[in-house]
């Protein structure tokens, strides 16, 4: 999807200096129903206070390993809607960069990774 948006800029006379492209906007929750609809399985929902987030962060800023601190910084930008974007700016650079442009949904992701195994989309 990215690949198809640059292609698309490279085309326009000009473009703003922060463009956003982004296909669909959800919510966790919603990603998870379609998960589990999509593959027949019930994944388990946990829920951290932004109180435990920010202590993980602490915990694991020297581990050797970063999987933990990796993830509690992802957990950090989704809780602080840092993962957003604008939705009014990007639904109109939208529509005017990217109208015919069909990107990607969550569902199509899932489906086409399923159709594909060992995919990198």
């Amino acid at each position: 999807d990215a690949a198809k948006a640059l292609v698309r800029l490279v085309d326009v006379q000009k473009w703003e200096p922060i463009t956003y492209v982004s296909g669909e906007t959800s919510t966790w929750h919603d990603v998870v129903k379609t998960v589990e609809q999509l593959t027949g399985r019930r994944l388990t929902i946990t829920y951290r206070s932004v109180n435990d987030i920010e202590q993980a962060i602490r915990n694991h800023a020297d581990d050797k390993d970063p999987t933990q601190l990796w993830r509690a910084y992802m957990d950090q930008w989704n809780a602080s809607g840092a993962a957003g974007v604008p939705v009014n700016k990007s639904d109109a650079q939208h529509r005017q960069y990217f109208a015919d442009i069909k990107f990607h949904s969550i569902a199509d992701l899932i489906r086409e990774a399923a159709a594909n195994p060992g995919l990198v989309i």
